[in-house]
């Protein structure tokens, strides 16, 4: 979205308390009844600028006067000075908003001195109106946009073939340099350096990597910094019929400005796949991050010509498919900023998102609550044999109110209220919703759904929850450490990573974690070139107890140096080689040869780390040579190597 900056906001203050102060011309007779407005075009597109030129029967008296247009909650103000030679207040407008509502700019009211002449007074000195609007055109390209590709490696075949029929646009807001003609890219918030539309575009790839690696289907609007028109946006989601489309935005406004919010369409206010996708995002980004909860909302404007109302946001309104639109925070805020501050924060962000997002796409698959389970006008009885409640994943029979709570009619806030139950009273459990963990109840002859976190269930009749396993994939990190990941299991409440030094050894738990909602461990303090073995199993805290899944496959990854790089300079019968610095290294081997596809020969072993040169002099003049460097680490006695860099070559003088 468009920010604010310092500047702008104090900017807009001040216009405010103008305005505040500005007192209407009580009669048009006070300045004249005679004015004429002459604009040179009707038409513009973004950027574009027109002149304007407002006349008066008689001179106001003020040198400088403001034309004020309006396009919904938009405004644009334009200064205009008297010129003696025209009799008329001359200026030029700069249309350099983007519109997101409708893209007709309209006569306002015309600010003279500390006077204003209103709308209705304009009217009343003959002006038509509508003979003064101006229509802001949108850029057009037909784009094909990006489609994201997975590492290949790295995609679950259980998890593709799950996911694989499913199509996702996704939509870093705004982009685009300062100066280049589109230059509303995400306002600058701090000393020029922090963008929004950097954060969008970082936070989105990582949502494409996560989404992908799980087979989904993702297609971008952009994966750089570029602009792209938002009809350009609308019409590539119109153009490749994605099952739903995301754009991803930060917002900004004021320092105390603060939380996360989801806008979806007006038509789906009563339930419907938007505003499900919307709060599946949320709940995922508040879960993981602790924001504030700004809300699951929808923003409307009154088309003045059909009456009807529409949504205010062009991609949601003008998408012929699913379309929501994300703010992750905002970045005015100085707690909400610093949560974000970093790539590796972002990458986090956009895990969160696509979290959201594979919920959706469960419920639509059939292992979550489904679209019918929201249309309040179904009958329940029809609907209970298409409910995404698992039956019973569990043998739990009866729980406990822990507090006064409201019974839902679906799983989540969302539904409506069917009643309420009182602290400490007993109810029989139907089944859990595998996607939010909610309970289904029995509850006035029929059924409802309660928060697991309103609900104890009762040790006397409990049993083990069944957890799916998760999928585990492990790569070394650095020379003494490997990375481990895996997939978030549903009903989690946190995880634990078990580790051997062979496949068929004891394995020691090393770490505990204790949030479903991280997906990700980095074990450390390994041997280099070692090969260590790991399974991870999920568990789920039930009356105080753990109860654990199933483990995971075994994987296994040694942790090995990083392959350096090099660069070669020539100079009079020698050549001098560089490489990057490699972290626990004990030094470094260079290689050499005398053809590209020659034999490689050891001409020197660097023994100190921090050596990252070398001369190889009395060499034949005007001849090619080809050098290749690797790191190593010395354990115990023996020489732990990295891979070799890319071989390069260089013709000494």
């Amino acid at each position: 979205m468009r920010k604010l900056t310092k500047n702008i906001f104090l900017s807009i203050l001040i216009v405010s308390i103008l305005f505040c102060n500005l007192m209407p011309i009580n009669s048009y007779a006070e300045i004249n009844n005679k004015i004429e407005i002459t604009l040179d075009t009707k038409e513009v597109y973004l950027n574009e600028a027109t002149k304007v030129s407002i006349s008066f029967k008689e001179y106001l008296n003020n040198s400088k006067i403001t034309l004020v247009q309006k396009c919904a909650d938009e405004q644009l103000l334009t200064e205009l000075y008297y010129n003696e030679d025209t009799k008329s207040y001359e200026g030029i407008i700069n249309y350099n908003i983007e519109l997101e509502a409708i893209n007709i700019w309209s006569l306002d009211k015309i600010i003279v001195g500390d006077k204003i002449i209103t709308k209705d007074q304009l009217k009343d000195m003959g002006l038509d109106l509508g003979n003064y609007e101006v229509k802001q055109k949108y850029y057009t390209h037909d784009i094909d946009g990006i489609k994201y590709q997975p590492n290949a490696r790295s995609v679950d075949q259980n998890l593709k073939d799950k996911y694989s029929k499913y199509t996702v646009l996704l939509d870093p807001g705004h982009g685009g340099k300062p100066g280049s003609g589109y230059n509303w890219g995400g306002t600058t918030i701090v000393n020029d350096t922090l963008w929004e539309k950097d954060y969008n575009l970082d936070t989105t790839l990582y949502a494409a990597k996560q989404l992908s690696d799980l087979g989904v289907n993702v297609v971008l609007t952009r994966n750089k910094d570029v602009y792209v028109a938002l009809q350009d946006r609308t019409n590539l989601i119109n153009k490749i019929k994605p099952d739903f489309a995301v754009s991803i935005h930060y917002n900004a406004l004021t320092s105390k400005s603060n939380g996360t919010s989801a806008y979806y369409r007006y038509a789906d206010r009563n339930g419907g796949l938007t505003k499900t996708l919307a709060g599946n995002i949320v709940d995922s980004i508040i879960d993981e991050f602790g924001f504030y909860r700004e809300g699951i909302l929808y923003r409307t404007y009154v088309d003045s010509a059909t009456k009807k109302t529409l949504d205010y946001y062009h991609m949601i309104r003008e998408s012929k498919f699913p379309t929501v639109l994300v703010e992750c925070c905002y970045l005015s805020n100085v707690k909400d900023q610093a949560k974000v501050n970093t790539k590796a924060k972002r990458e986090i962000m956009g895990r969160e998102i696509a979290e959201g997002i594979i919920k959706t796409l469960d419920q639509m698959n059939g292992n979550g609550s489904s679209e019918e389970d929201k249309d309040e006008d179904k009958d329940d009885d029809k609907d209970e044999d298409k409910e995404n409640v698992s039956k019973p994943e569990t043998t739990v029979k009866t729980a406990t109110a822990t507090g006064n709570v409201h019974v839902r009619k679906g799983p989540s806030t969302n539904y409506t209220s069917l009643g309420v139950l009182k602290v400490g009273q007993k109810v029989e459990i139907l089944g859990t919703d595998s996607a939010t963990g909610w309970y289904k109840i029995k509850y006035n002859n029929g059924y409802g759904y309660v928060s697991n976190k309103y609900l104890k269930i009762d040790s006397s009749n409990q049993q083990s929850p069944t957890l799916s396993k998760p999928t585990v994939k492990v790569s070394s990190n650095s020379y003494n450490s490997n990375k481990l990941s895996w997939n978030k299991v549903t009903g989690s409440s946190g995880y634990e990573v078990l580790r051997a030094t062979s496949k068929t050894g004891t394995y020691k738990s090393v770490k505990t974690i204790t949030s479903g909602s991280t997906v990700s461990y980095t074990d450390t303090k390994l041997a280099t070139g070692k090969t260590y073995y790991y399974k991870v199993r999920a568990y789920r805290t039930v009356d105080k107890k753990r109860v654990y899944s199933s483990y995971s496959s075994i994987v296994s990854a040694k942790p090995v140096l990083k392959t350096t790089s090099i660069k070669l300079t020539a100079g009079s019968k020698k050549a001098t080689i560089k490489w990057e610095k490699i972290s626990g290294a004990s030094g470094y081997e260079v290689y050499r040869a005398t053809s590209k596809s020659g034999k490689y020969s050891k001409i020197k072993t660097i023994t100190k780390n921090s050596t990252v040169s070398y001369v190889n002099s009395s060499l034949t003049k005007n001849k090619t040579y080809y050098y290749k460097v690797r790191a190593y680490r010395t354990v115990n006695g023996k020489k732990i190597y990295s891979s070799y860099s890319v071989a390069k070559s260089v013709k000494v003088k």
